[in-house]
This record gives structure tokens, C-alpha cells and sequence, in this order.
């Protein structure tokens, strides 16, 4: 292109981006989920590849009866495209767990062998790390359990039969776990089937080879040239290889049995000669036996009768010896009574003495009482008195010194002259007023009396009268002397007092201290009385206690001689019945001896029969598909692509359809500016270069982007989804580039096909034509317009409505197609939702009744499991039970060469099954009547192998097989089943049914108890495991959750293609019909009534592309189901009305939301542009 139509290129991407984007949104989903979900079932199988060859997974794993020996393996490694062999032990064991025994598969860990490089089946330590010595092991770390083992914790096993010692089988029954591995083997979350437990194996386990006590390898695991490295597990050629191979192994063991075939017949016949020496032995050690009892019995026999004799001697002395006893008792009895009159006098007699001497007591004690009294009173009141004595002398003492003092004064006055006393006299006062102040107080001279002294001195100082002041000391004196000798009277006087007190006390204690003498002389005499009488009757009890001991001691030896008597008498009967015993025991003993010795030479017989008989055992040779969840990892990779054929490929169509629209739209749409461009002389290859250009970077866009996003998110959404029922290590995003390139391709001719088909139909027409608008076609009536009855009755809008509904054909088919087809895939995605929600509650709520399903260890006819029957029958927790054989087989139609997995059922009673199983005919849902000829197979079953009623089918297992006539096919989901009475079983096998299974209705009461209820069972009684329906519910759910995803992945996807759908062709819509909208506008229509014009068209063209959309959508439905369909599972067949209104209602919302959208748009159309843009 010139540089002028480069820009007009990039501006007409400008101008037009909503029309470029809505391209690239319907090519980048188209594409994008196209190749993203073709992309899914490649990529699982390419992930799944990876971790086979990076593990080295083996392609062959060979088992033996008889077990495989070191020359067996270097024969198996000799075989021509054979690269690497590993020999093996394994074994299925049970493992004790809380509500069941789990049934363990116990693999030796994978070792180079003979200098491999990589041990086959190398497995991926996800935590811990190997075993290192005996006793550690590895488990499986997706275990799909409650409890499941952690690293450090311990695993015991335990072997499943009766009569095989677990230690024939490893050498220690107890596992440390040291870590949790991935095998290669195990690609979903299937262990597969045992003929241990319940037949289903919970989780694997490996040990050190040495663990194991096989004296032979029990299988081999060979690699081949079939897998390598540039060929894929799932392909044809792999599948062909090892198809060769497979003959070559089953010809080398053939040659390998008829070589081992000596070899195994002298180790027989060694074990036969073996049984026969140690038969003899045995019969030798009874005899000896048998005789050395014989002899004992005799012995016995013997012994009895002088144990008889010695009884006889015992009986007379026991009763000489009792009666002594009774003399002995009736003396103590007389001692007794005496030594308690005794007793009596005595206590008396002390007792009135005791009571004597203590009223003498108390007397005495009153008295000193009364002494310690008085005597504590008068040592008070003496004290008090000697104070006050002591008081008073030191009075008078002081009063003493006043008398003398006045004395002296009176002296001194007396011979003194006159001159001098009045000299002195002051200090004569002075020393009088000095002496009275140390006078007591009593004694002191009052102030009246000092004053009158005072007063004579002052009247001796006047009248100098010598005898008056003499006078008045002398009176003073006179008192004062008068109170002293007062003093020394009152002070004789209390000493008196004192000593007479004193005295009397002295004598009232010299009586108290008498008595005391007197009543100590009473007690001691009283204590002797009493020791002495004490002394007395001691020695009487002591006499007494010592004739009572002698009679217990002899009480004793007759009482321990009557006993000895009868368990003398009690051991001689137990002898004497010991003896009879012996004998018949022994008789017993040589009879069942004889009979065992029999049976052990018939056995030896039979054992040479069957050895002139033998027929040497066969390898079985199993391949990869044969590992758990190989063959249904294909399958549902398989199940991917097909859906990725069908739906991705409609999508695709749709969104082709639409580009187709949108593209052809934008030609004719542009003629005006062709035609300019051909009238100014651009040629017509560099015109649709622009165009052409257009329509590529759309698509190439669209497509780049859808394929990127598609292989980064689909694969990886989708195999998550699968997430609950496989494995793998690691997920690895592989595509084919041919996919990708028809994704492209498809892309591309829808856009830049069309582009150049329309392109080049204008340019036929010459620029003049071009730049003219393009005439209008000629207007035709409608066919409403033909039916008067309903023409006449539509207003205006409703006839423009129908006018140009049918009047655009083209645009018209393209809506109702692409409304249709996004309807349809919405439809189709519900539809599979629907078809797979139904499984469990049909099957565990409608055709199963029962609660729960318990397996037990062993397996017996109804006679011998009646025990467990009857304890079954009185459980109060159970509502009802019932015993069945269910077992897992093959079937296959008669000549025919599929064969299915399926599980026979045969109840206790063909009554009772109808209790348990509903059995509904898969057609017409009526109930079937089992009877004792029915044959009731599944429809699963019956479709997988093209059987009807009254086909003959084949089931079988490695002990029996079955030929079967057909009576009725049942409505089931979940597993194939085959349906047969007790008494057609018995009749074509010949034998009774063994029961191995119970099934049981829960009261409503143990519904909310069932763990417990499982716990006591598993505790108390034969049984090996109980399942819940409600577990097998939730396990089921899982598996059906896996494709709810990619449902809703689809649904998704789906919705968002609608959207772009509607809103690219509502788009074209409007951009069409620019000048009609413009005009309605000019006429003075509203913008809402504007909007409605348009809208009206939308949603009528909507709804019949809706309506077209659920009739292929329920087509497009029951496509897919049956494509995705699993071997095991049966899925629903019916879509419900609530997807039919999920999908319209969806489409709708789209439609309404997208005419809101476009409603902007419809209302800034510029009317005088619009009207002008032709010219």
C-alpha cells in the first residue's frame, strides 16, 4: 500500500475500533477456547509421558503362581526388545484402622537390578526420605483417608488368612515411616483391586526387598523398546509394541513352566515325603504318649485308694479332738463366770473406798483452799500494814524532828537574852517554817498556826514579854507531841494485829497439813488393796486367755482337719472324676489320633493324586493399561478431546459466522469511499490490500491473543479440574501446531476470505455506481401482510418492526444463527451439569436403600454365617440386614472379545433384595419383578456391550465362570452390576453362595452414630470393613465435581462468546441503519422511542434464536454426555427446566444489557450527518 492508503488504514482502525475490537474479542475466544481445549487432552497426556519416562515406568509387570527364580529373570531379560527387568515381591496385607481393616498393598522399594541405571518405577520422595534399614517403609502420599500415616509414625500388618503366619510373608510386621513417595504406577487416586479385604486396595506401602520372606521373586517389571523416549504411552504404535512383545512373553512361559516343571514335581514329591516322615514321627509320639497316660492312670488309681483310707483315720481323730473342744469350753465358760463375780466384789469394794478418800480429798482441798486464801489475803494485807507502819514511823520520825526543832527553839529562847532573841528571831521563824516543810503533812503546822506563832513574836518584838512567845511554843509543842505519842499508839497497835493474824494462819495450817497426812496414809493403803485385787484377777484372765488360746489353736486344727477333710474328699472325687475323664479323653484321643492319622494318609494320597495330576500354574502378563487409573486417564484425556471436537469447534463456528457479518457489513458499508479511491486511481489490489489488512491484524490478533491465553489458562483450568481423581508430579502445557493452525486458518478465511469475496463483488461495479448510493431493493410484501386477521391488528411500530425483520434476510439468519449457537453452547454446558448431578441421588437415594455396606474377613455359605446373622438380628441400632455375595468380575457378551469390570450380586433371599436394591426397567422405569431365573444386568453394562434381554452374557473371575441369559437391564448409574438369585447360582455352579458382604438399614437414632456403631463392629465381630452410603456420597461427589469444573469453565466461556455475539451484531445493527435512525429522529421520534425502534428488532430476532438456540442446544447436550460418559458411571439423560431457563435467561440479560450499551450510541447520532453521509 502507498503511504495515503497506509494512514487511511490505520484511521480506518481508529474510526472503527469498536468494530475492530468486537473482531478480535469473537476471534480471541473462538480460537482461544478452541485451542485450549484441544490443547487439554494433549497436554495430560504429554504431563503424564514426562513423569513415565522420568521415573522409568515400566512396560510390562509379570506375575507368577509359583513365583519367578534368578534363571526366570535372566530368561525374561534375553527376550529380543526387552532393555531393563527388575524383579519384585509383592503382597496385599490389612492394616487395623478405626471404623475398618484397610487392605494395604506392600511393595518391595524399587532397586537397581544387575547394574542398572535407574531402578524401574522410580518413585518421587515427597517428605522424609528412603528406607535405609529393615523396619522402615515408605506409604503412598495421596492417602485418601481420615488418620492417614505421617512421617514417624508406625504401621502394622497383618496377613488376611486364617493359616498363613504373617511371618511367612515379611520378616517383621511392624514399619517405622520415614517417608511419603509417588509412584508412576499410581496416576489417580485408584490402588486398584485385591483379592484381600473388601477388594480394594486403600493405599500402598514399600520395604526394603530383604523384608520379605518369599524364597522367590513374586513378579517382574520389564522395560522395552516400546517405550522410547520419542514414543508416547497413548499412541497406536506403543499399543502395537507391546502387543508383539506380549506374545513373546507368553511363549517364554510356556517354555519356562515345562523347564521348571521337574523341578517343581521333586520339591513336591520332597514335601510329600516330608509330611509322611513327620506323620510317622507324630504317630510314634502318640503312642508313647497314649501309653505314658495309661500309666499315669493307673498310677491315679492307685493313689485314690489310700487316699480313701487316710481320709477314714482323719474323720475319727476330728471328732475325738472335738469333743475335748467342748470340755475345754465349758471350763472357760465356769472360769469365766467366777473370775466375774470376782470382779464385781472387788470394783465395789474400791470403789467405796476411792469414794471415801476423795470426799477426804475434797475436804481437804476446801481447806486449803480456804487457807491459800486467808493466807493470800493477809500476805496483802501485811504488806499493806508493814507500808503503812514503815509510813507512819517515818512520820513521826520527821514529826520527831519538828518537836525538836521547837524544843530546841524554846531552849534557845529560854536562856538567850533579850538583845539577842530579837536578833535571831527572824531566823528562829525561818528555821521553824524550814522544819515544817519536811513535816509530814499531817503533821505540819497550819498557816493559822505559824501566823499565831508569827503574831507572838511580833508581840514579843512590841511588848518584849519573854514568857508569851515561851508560852505559845510550849503549847505547840505540846501538840505536836500529843500527835506523835498518838502515832506510836496507833502503830503498836497494828503490829499487834499482825501477829495475831500471823498466828491463827500458822495454826489453821498446821490442822490442813494433819489431814494431808491422814489421806495419803488411806491412798497408799487403797493402792494396795487395789494392786493386789488387780494382781488377782489378771492372773484368774491370764488363765482364762491361755485356755482360750490352747482351745483356739485346737479349733483351729479341727477346723483346718475338717476342711483338709473335704477338699481331701473334694480332690478324691475330682480324682476318682479326673480319672474317668483321662480314661475317656485318652479313648477320645487314640480315636481322634487314628481319625487324624487317616486323614493326614488320605491328604498324602490326594497330594500324589493331584501331583500325578498337577497342572503348572500360568505367568500373568500385565501391561501399563493395567496399572490403576491408566486406562481411565486416557479414557478421560480421550473424553477432553472429544468435547474439545465438538464444543470448541461449534464455538468456533459461531464466531466465524459473526466476523463473516462483520466483515461483509464494513465492505458494503465503504462502497462510497471504493469507488473515490478507484475514480482518483488507486487499483483495485492496493483497495482491498486495506481492507484485506483490516480483517488480517484483526484476526492475526485475536488469534495470537486467544491462543495465548487459551494454552495458559484451559489445559491447566481443565486438568485441575481432574485434580480428584489424578496425579501427576508436574503439569506441562503441550499443542499441536496443526491445531494452532487450523485455529488460524479458520480465523483468517473468515475474515480475510470474506473480505476479498466482497471486496472484489464491488469492484465490479464501476466508480460512478460505487460513489451513487446503492439502490434500495425492491419492495415485496412480508408474509404477515398476507394474513389480513393478524396484519390489520399491529400498530404502526409493530409492522416497521416486522418489515424489517424479514425485509434483511441476511442479517436476519446471521442473528437468529449466532443467538442460537451461543444459547445452544450455554444450554449444552447446563445440560452436561444436569446429566451429572443426577448419578448419586439416584443411585444412593432411589436405587440403593440401604445405609451401610459391611465386608467380611471371611466369607461362608448361610449356615455358617448364621451366627453373625443372628447377632446382626438383635442389633438394636439396625432396622434390617441382609447378607449378599458381592464380588468383582469380568463380563463379557457370549463371543464376545470387550470385556467390563463388573459386580455380581446374589442376596441371602431373592425376596429381600427388593428392600434394599430397586431394580427399575431402564426404559419405561417400571419396577422388575427378581425372581429365583432373573438376571438383571445394568444398562451401562448392557450398552457397553450391545446386549438386550434375552442375550447370553459371560462372567467370570479366576475361580469361576458364568453363562448367563438375560431376563432384564436395570436403571443404574454408578458401577455395572449383574443381578442373580441364590438358587440360579447354586444351580449353575453347583454350590451354595458364600457371603462376604452385609447390607443394612440404620435406625434413625444410629444414623447420627454410625462411626460408633462401625467402631464396635470392627471390635467385637468377624468383619473387615464398613462403608457408609453417606461416604460412598461424598466419594462419588469428588469424581462428579472433576467435570462440574470443566462445565463451568464451558459455561463461562460460553456466556462471554453470547455477549461479544450480540453486542457485535447489534452493533452492525445500528451502524446499518444509521439514516433510518436519523430520519425516525427528524419525524420527531424520542431518543427512548428512537432506542425502542432498534431494541424491538434485538429482542424478537433474540427470542427466535433463543428458542432455535435450546432445540440444538438439547441435541448438541445429549452429544456431549454421551461422549464424556465414563466406563463405571452412567449419566443422567435429561436436562431440567431450570438450564432451559438458566440459558434463555442468560441470553437475554446479554441482549438487554447490550442494548443499554448501544443506547448511548443510538442517541448521539446526529441526525443532519446521518442524513448527508450517503452523498
Amino acid at each position: 500500500m502507498k503511504n495515503g492508503l497506509v494512514k487511511e488504514f490505520f484511521r480506518e482502525i481508529k474510526q472503527s475500533r469498536n468494530r475492530f475490537i468486537s473482531i478480535m474479542l469473537i476471534i480471541l475466544l473462538g480460537v482461544g477456547f478452541f485451542v485450549g481445549v484441544k490443547a487439554a487432552s494433549p497436554s495430560m497426556k504429554y504431563s503424564a509421558d514426562k513423569f513415565f519416562q522420568s521415573n522409568n515406568l515400566m512396560d510390562f509387570r509379570l506375575i507368577s503362581e509359583f513365583g519367578f527364580s534368578d534363571v526366570d529373570i535372566d530368561a525374561i531379560s534375553k527376550i529380543d526388545g526387552v532393555t531393563q527387568v527388575m524383579p519384585a515381591y509383592t503382597s496385599d496385607l490389612l492394616v487395623q484402622a478405626k471404623t475398618s481393616n484397610n487392605v494395604v498393598r506392600v511393595q518391595s522399594l524399587p532397586q537397581n537390578y544387575k547394574g542398572s541405571e535407574n531402578p524401574i518405577n522410580e518413585v518421587n520422595v515427597v517428605e522424609g526420605r528412603l528406607p535405609m534399614k529393615s523396619g522402615e517403609c515408605v506409604v503412598d502420599s495421596n492417602q485418601q483417608f481420615e488418620n492417614s500415616y505421617k512421617v514417624g509414625d508406625k504401621i502394622t500388618v497383618n496377613s488376611s488368612e486364617k493359616d498363613k503366619d504373617i511371618k511367612d510373608i515379611l520378616k517383621t510386621n511392624t514399619y517405622t515411616v520415614v517417608g511419603l513417595v509417588e509412584s508412576p504406577q499410581y496416576i489417580s487416586y485408584d490402588r486398584g483391586i485385591s483379592r484381600v479385604g473388601d477388594g480394594t486396595i486403600l493405599y500402598y506401602m514399600m520395604i526394603l526387598p530383604q523384608d520379605f520372606a518369599y524364597p522367590k521373586y513374586t513378579e517382574v517389571y520389564v522395560k522395552t523398546i516400546a517405550s522410547a523416549d520419542e514414543v508416547t504411552a497413548f499412541s497406536e504404535q506403543y499399543k502395537n509394541d507391546i502387543g508383539n512383545l506380549e506374545k513373546s512373553f507368553k511363549k517364554l512361559s510356556i517354555d519356562r513352566i515345562e523347564i521348571n516343571k521337574n523341578e517343581i514335581l521333586q520339591e513336591a514329591k520332597d514335601k510329600i515325603q516330608k509330611i509322611k516322615d513327620q506323620l510317622a514321627a507324630e504317630r510314634k509320639d502318640a503312642e508313647e504318649k497314649f501309653a505314658k497316660a495309661e500309666e499315669e492312670i493307673n498310677k491315679g488309681k492307685e493313689t485314690i485308694i489310700a487316699k480313701e483310707k487316710e481320709l477314714a483315720d482323719s474323720e475319727k481323730k476330728l471328732a475325738s479332738a472335738a469333743k475335748q473342744i467342748q470340755q475345754s469350753k465349758n471350763k472357760i465358760a465356769q472360769s469365766e463366770k467366777d473370775l466375774a463375780a470376782a470382779r464385781v466384789d472387788y470394783n465395789n469394794q474400791i470403789a467405796a473406798a476411792e469414794k471415801d478418800l476423795e470426799q477426804g480429798k475434797r475436804d481437804y482441798e476446801d481447806g486449803l483452799n480456804q487457807y491459800n486464801k486467808a493466807y493470800a489475803d493477809f500476805q496483802v494485807q501485811k504488806k499493806q500494814a508493814e507500808e503503812q507502819i514503815a509510813k507512819e514511823k517515818e512520820n513521826l520520825a520527821k514529826l520527831k524532828k519538828l518537836i525538836d526543832a521547837l524544843e530546841q527553839m524554846y531552849s534557845d529562847i529560854e536562856n538567850m537574852p533579850m538583845d539577842e532573841i530579837y536578833n535571831q528571831l527572824d531566823s528562829i521563824m525561818a528555821q521553824i517554817r524550814k522544819a515544817n516543810e519536811t513535816a509530814p503533812p499531817e503533821y505540819k503546822l497550819t498557816e493559822e498556826q505559824l501566823q499565831q506563832i508569827e503574831n507572838a513574836i511580833e508581840g514579843f518584838k512590841q511588848s518584849g514579854n519573854k514568857e508569851q512567845i515561851l508560852a505559845a511554843l510550849r503549847e505547840e509543842i505540846n501538840r505536836e507531841k500529843a500527835k506523835y505519842n498518838e502515832g506510836l499508839a496507833q502503830i503498836a497497835a497494828a503490829e499487834k494485829q499482825l501477829a495475831d493474824a500471823e498466828n491463827a494462819l500458822a495454826a489453821q495450817k498446821q490442822k490442813l497439813d494433819a489431814a494431808k497426812a491422814k489421806l495419803d496414809a488411806a491412798e497408799a493403803k487403797l493402792n494396795r488393796q487395789k494392786s493386789e485385787g488387780q494382781k488377782k484377777l489378771d492372773k484368774a484372765q491370764k488363765d482364762i486367755d491361755n485356755a482360750k488360746i490352747k482351745l483356739a489353736e485346737a479349733q483351729r486344727a479341727y477346723n483346718q482337719g475338717i476342711k483338709d477333710l473335704a477338699n481331701g474328699k473334694k480332690q478324691l472325687e475330682e480324682s476318682k472324676i479326673k480319672i474317668v475323664q483321662s480314661e475317656k479323653d485318652l479313648n477320645q484321643a487314640k480315636e481322634e489320633a487314628e481319625l487324624k492319622f487317616k486323614e493326614a494318609e488320605g491328604e498324602i494320597l490326594q497330594k500324589e493324586k493331584e501331583l500325578k495330576d498337577l497342572t503348572l500354574g500360568k505367568w500373568y502378563i500385565l501391561n501399563r493399561y493395567d496399572n490403576p487409573g491408566f486406562q481411565s486417564f486416557e479414557d478421560d484425556a480421550e473424553r477432553i478431546d472429544r468435547i474439545a471436537s465438538i464444543f470448541p469447534l461449534f464455538f468456533l463456528i459461531v464466531a466465524a459466522l459473526v466476523c463473516l457479518t462483520t466483515m461483509t457489513r464494513m465492505i458494503e458499508e465503504q462502497r462510497t469511499q471504493i469507488g473515490t479511491l478507484k475514480a482518483i486511481g488507486y487499483k483495485d489490489k492496493r483497495i482491498v490490500a486495506k481492507y484485506f489488512f483490516y480483517a488480517l491484524a484483526a484476526a492475526l490478533g485475536g488469534s495470537i491473543l486467544g491462543i495465548i491465553l487459551g494454552l495458559a489458562f484451559l489445559p491447566k483450568l481443565i486438568f485441575n479440574a481432574y485434580h480428584a481423581l489424578y496425579m501427576l508430579p508436574n503439569f506441562n502445557v503441550h499443542f499441536s501446531w496443526g491445531i494452532v493452525a487450523i485455529a488460524i486458518f479458520s480465523a483468517l478465511l473468515c475474515t480475510c476470505t470474506v473480505t476479498l469475496v466482497v471486496a472484489y463483488r464491488e469492484f465490479r461495479t464501476t466508480p460512478a455506481t460505487l460513489m451513487r448510493p446503492k439502490a434500495p431493493k425492491k419492495g415485496k410484501r412480508i408474509f404477515l401482510e398476507k394474513v389480513p386477521f393478524v396484519w390489520n391488528r399491529l400498530n404502526f411500530t409493530s409492522k416497521v418492526t416486522a418489515r424489517n425483520i424479514l425485509r434483511y434476510k441476511s442479517r436476519f439468519i446471521m442473528t437468529i444463527l449466532g443467538v442460537a449457537g451461543c444459547t445452544a453452547l450455554i444450554l449444552a454446558a447446563y445440560g452436561l451439569k444436569d446429566s451429572i448431578s443426577v448419578v448419586v441421588p439416584r443411585q444412593y437415594g432411589e436405587i440403593f436403600t440401604f445405609d451401610s455396606m459391611m465386608n467380611l474377613k471371611y466369607e461362608g455359605t448361610l449356615p455358617e454365617k448364621s451366627n453373625i446373622k443372628a447377632i446382626l438380628n438383635q442389633d438394636k441400632d439396625f432396622e434390617s440386614n441382609i447378607l449378599v455375595d458381592q464380588r468383582i468380575m469380568k463380563g463379557s457378551k457370549e463371543n464376545g472379545n470387550n470385556e467390563i469390570e463388573i459386580r455380581m450380586f446374589v442376596p441371602e433371599k431373592t425376596n429381600l433384595l427388593p428392600s434394599y436394591v430397586t431394580l427399575k426397567d431402564a426404559k419405561n422405569k417400571d419396577d422388575i419383578q427378581f425372581t429365583s431365573e432373573s438376571v438383571v444386568i445394568t444398562n451401562k453394562f448392557a450398552k457397553l456391550l450391545g446386549v438386550s434381554v434375552g442375550d447370553t452374557i459371560n462372567i467370570f473371575d479366576d475361580n469361576m465362570e458364568l453363562h448367563l441369559k438375560v431376563t432384564d437391564i436395570a436403571e443404574n448409574y454408578v458401577y455395572n452390576y449383574v443381578y442373580i438369585s441364590p438358587e440360579l447360582y447354586k444351580d449353575k455352579v453347583g454350590d451354595e453362595a458364600v457371603f462376604n458382604t452385609v447390607l443394612s438399614k440404620f435406625i434413625d437414632e444410629a444414623k447420627n452414630n454410625q462411626e460408633a456403631v462401625a467402631e464396635r463392629w470392627l471390635k467385637n465381630y468377624d468383619v473387615l470393613s464398613v462403608v457408609f452410603t453417606s461416604s460412598v456420597i461424598d466419594n462419588f461427589n469428588n469424581i462428579i465435581a472433576s467435570l462440574n469444573r470443566v462445565v463451568a469453565v464451558m459455561i463461562i466461556c460460553a456466556a462471554a462468546l453470547a455477549f461479544v455475539v450480540l453486542y457485535n451484531l447489534t452493533n452492525i445493527n445500528v451502524a446499518e441503519r444509521l439514516r433510518e435512525i436519523a430520519t425516525i429522529k427528524v419525524l420527531g421520534f424520542t431518543d427512548k422511542e428512537s432506542a425502542n425502534y432498534v431494541y424491538r428488532e434485538n429482542i424478537v430476532l433474540s427470542v427466535i434464536g433463543i428458542l432455535l438456540g435450546l432445540i440444538v442446544g438439547i441435541f448438541l447436550s445429549y452429544f456431549i454426555v454421551s461422549s464424556v460418559e465414563m466406563d463405571i458411571v452412567m449419566f443422567g439423560r435429561e436436562i431440567k427446566a431450570m438450564s432451559f431457563l438458566y440459558a434463555s435467561g442468560l441470553t437475554i440479560i446479554f441482549t438487554l444489557f447490550v442494548n443499554l450499551v448501544m443506547y448511548r450510541r443510538i442517541n448521539n447520532i446526529s441526525m443532519v450527518e446521518s442524513l448527508k453521509s450517503i452523498e
